[in-house]
């Protein structure tokens, strides 16, 4: 912990790791990402086969 943060405690800690982990995206990039959450697109084989082998695997 650097000695800046000691000086201020947890909620300075706090908010330097919420800076270390904080992205900006660009305009296209939230655009794109916004998109995707209301319009997802449909599963692919691959992903329908990983559930169905999940869902086999986890019944009780």
């Amino acid at each position: 912990m650097s000695e800046s943060s000691k000086s201020k405690g947890p909620e300075s800690d706090y908010e330097s790791m919420r800076k270390d982990h904080e992205r900006k995206l660009s305009a296209r990039d939230r655009d794109l990402l916004l998109a995707l959450i209301h319009h997802p697109p449909e599963p692919n084989a691959a992903l329908r086969k990983a559930v169905a082998r999940y869902k086999k695997l986890t019944e009780r």
